[in-house]
C-alpha cells in the first residue's frame, strides 16, 4: 500500500493498494488511511512472540553481523534520508514525521559509525 495525503478530500489521508499496478484486479481503488493503520495495528497487537525472542534476535545479530560494512550502512541511511526528504517536500508527510524521521535516521548513522 502506498499513502496519500488527499487535500481534495478535506485533509483526509489514504492509502492505495497496488495491485493494480501489479495487473492483479482490486475493487478497492482508495481505503482511509486511519482505517488501515487501524487494522495493521489490530493485527500485530495480536500477534505473540516466543519467551526467548530478545535472545534469538541478538544471536542472529552477532551472528550476521561478521563482515559489517559501516560504509555500507551510512551509504544506505542516507539514501533514506534523501529519499525522506523527497517524500517531504511532495507533501505526502508532515514536518514533524519528517523531523521525527530524520532523528531516528542520524541516530542509526551515529549507531552504524560507532559499531
Amino acid at each position: 500500500m502506498r499513502g496519500y495525503s488527499a487535500g481534495w478530500h478535506h485533509g483526509r489521508r489514504y492509502c492505495r493498494d497496488l495491485a493494480r499496478e501489479r495487473g492483479v484486479p482490486c475493487g478497492q481503488a482508495f481505503v482511509p488511511a486511519d482505517d488501515a493503520e487501524r487494522a495493521i495495528g489490530d493485527y500485530l497487537g495480536h500477534m505473540v512472540l516466543p519467551d526467548d525472542w530478545r535472545a534469538r534476535v541478538m544471536s542472529l545479530v552477532r551472528e550476521h553481523g561478521k563482515g559489517h560494512d559501516p560504509e555500507a550502512d551510512a551509504r544506505r541511511i542516507d539514501g533514506q534520508l534523501e529519499r525522506l526528504r523527497k517524500v517531504f517536500i511532495l507533501g505526502d508527510i508532515g514536518e514533524g514525521e519528517y523531523e521525527q524521521e530524520c532523528a531516528q535516521g542520524c541516530c542509526q548513522s551515529v549507531k552504524s559509525a560507532t559499531a
